[in-house]
């Protein structure tokens, strides 16, 4: 396509990036190489983010792509990993590895995410980092015999719907060349970018990934990613991603949390060069104050006032949507696998709540996250009174670990934490790292250094199982597997339906206390999620089921 129109190859000054672009310019187009432009460059039409994704959703249709409905954003299909990082992982790795076919070819699905690798950086970008978000996708499986379409069709699709349905001039697009890869698939890419915001990344998944090599799979996806929640930015000319995505909640959070919002100019100038801040590097939150101030021609500690707290609140409202999607999609709060993910998310929430203030607490956040989005996930009105309770029972647990601090501290009064020693303490105790720095300065004068992105490293250490395949079989007595072996493989309802939590099914067998159906909707361990737990009524008998396992295809009660 890029030999077909006058777009140049260029290198970008800043992060040495190539890039295509109609116009010559010395940088990529993305943050943190240039500052947020995309304010001064004209759009379409206004859209909120609910119009964003059915737009993105209805211009794939009418280009012959079918609807596919979202998955979960816990992966339940998936052992290798706890959650929906990308909407390629709910075809991974059946249709990816040709196992099975695709539900549809092409198709496009709008499939809400959750990533915690970044959770260190929420708030602070105004938005370009989230925790949970929803990826627009279109994907195409190329067989050997078959294709349906790759590179070229590709870029056109993201050109036509960016010029034509957003209303963006083509000279603002710029196409980075890049490399992606996740829950075993790689492939070259092109982010698409405009006016330091990427809209978009189209993937051209070509290799399988296993254990640190690449082998080329027969079957080439185009596997692209467009961003929800930054092309509503776009388009709404916010501040910050967060009033174009949650609206009157913005309001309602700095009400209820009895902080004010910034000053409106202030909060403009501070979005356009938010987009040169990268939280990793020393001192970075210090010089953005700086350089605000600086604009603004304003004390550097009166900016800082206005947007520290703001920070804050645009934090907790990402968090407590992703509680609020973790907690609605099945996940319960716990130590091991999914449910500690679940558990870091509220645990840190609750820390950054409780510094601002005790008069509200984090259930009431919560629900109000619940009833905002419950038109677009009807789960969360249905399971709201659960959710709550789950959110309540975990504030108070976290109460419980805030007792034990003043103990947990004298053991660090001659011995200076290691980064090691905070994981642990944090994986053992819940103690959160902030937590025990300010009582060993306050008590002992001792200062530790706790890293930036302390939460993204403890989260990255729990994004995937680490329990095998070989341990997981032996939960099971061998003459229990001999016996399941005679059935045939059991139907699983929670695949056709993963919010099923009631359904009909007919006895297979019985052996000792152990059950096979012909259907089921309880999940078996695996991937390091433990099997699920309830009832099962047998002629007006109600019987427990205290595990769920399987074993060549047969699920075991």
């Amino acid at each position: 396509m890029f030999q077909r129109v006058p777009y140049t190859r260029m290198q970008c000054k800043y992060c040495r990036t190539y890039f295509w672009s109609m116009r010559k310019r010395d940088d990529c187009g993305d943050a943190p190489c240039t500052d947020y432009t995309f304010f001064d460059i004209p759009t379409k039409r206004f859209l909120s983010y609910r119009e964003v994704r059915d737009l993105f959703l209805d211009f794939f249709k009418r280009h012959g792509h079918e609807i596919v409905e979202p998955r979960p954003v816990v992966a339940r299909w998936r052992e290798d990993l706890y959650l929906t990082i990308a909407s390629i992982v709910v075809f991974q790795p059946h249709v990816t590895s040709g196992i099975v076919p695709p539900p549809a070819n092409p198709l496009v699905i709008a499939q809400p995410c959750i990533r915690l690798e970044d959770i260190d950086n929420v708030g602070l970008t105004f938005g370009r980092h989230l925790t949970n978000f929803i990826m627009g996708g279109h994907h195409a499986f190329n067989y050997p015999d078959k294709r349906i379409y790759w590179t070229d069709e590709t870029v056109e699709y993201a050109k036509e719907f960016f010029t034509k349905e957003i209303g963006i001039p083509e000279d603002e697009l710029t196409y980075k060349e890049s490399w992606w890869e996740g829950g075993g698939n790689a492939g070259p890419c092109f982010e698409v970018a405009v006016g330091g915001l990427e809209l978009a990344t189209l993937v051209f998944m070509m290799y399988k990934v296993e254990n640190g090599s690449y082998s080329e799979i027969p079957i080439k996806i185009v596997d692209t990613g467009y961003g929800i929640e930054r092309i509503a930015w776009f388009v709404q000319k916010t501040p910050t991603a967060f009033h174009a995505v949650y609206g009157p909640l913005v309001q309602e959070f700095h009400k209820a949390l009895g902080i004010l919002e910034p000053d409106k100019d202030l909060l403009y100038i501070a979005a356009r060069l938010v987009a040169r801040l990268q939280p990793s590097k020393p001192n970075a939150l210090d010089e953005f104050f700086n350089n605000v101030a600086s604009v603004l021609g304003i004390d550097k500690q009166e900016v800082e006032n206005q947007l520290r707290p703001a920070i804050d609140v645009y934090a907790l409202l990402d968090h407590t949507k992703t509680i609020a999607l973790m907690l609605t999609d099945g996940i319960v709060p716990s130590n091991s696998g999914e449910g500690y993910l679940a558990r870091l998310v509220i645990r840190r929430s609750l820390r950054r709540l409780h510094k601002i203030t005790k008069d509200i607490r984090l259930s009431e956040l919560v629900a109000k996250q619940l009833d905002y989005w419950s038109d677009m996930y009807p789960n969360m009105k249905k399971n709201k009174d659960r959710i709550l309770e789950m959110v309540i029972l975990e504030e108070e647990k976290f109460l419980d670990v805030v007792k034990k601090l003043s103990t947990i501290v004298v053991k660090y009064a001659k011995k200076v934490p290691t980064l090691e020693d905070l994981v642990l303490l944090y994986d053992s105790q819940g103690i959160p790292p902030d937590m025990l720095r300010d009582e060993l300065e306050r008590r002992y004068k001792v200062r530790i250094e706790i890293p930036q992105n302390f939460y993204s490293i403890v989260a990255s250490r729990h994004s995937k199982p680490v329990v095998v395949r070989e341990i997981e079989k032996k939960k099971l007595r061998d003459d229990v597997v001999s016996w399941a072996s005679k059935f045939p493989e059991t139907r699983r309802l929670f695949h056709e339906d993963p919010y099923i939590r009631i359904f009909k099914a007919k006895v297979l067998g019985v052996y000792e206390n152990y059950l096979i159906l012909d259907s089921t909707a309880f999940y078996p361990e695996g991937g390091g999620q433990l099997g699920d737990r309830g009832f099962i009524i047998v002629n007006g008998k109600k019987i427990k089921v205290i595990d769920t396992q399987k074993t060549n295809g047969v699920v075991v009660h």
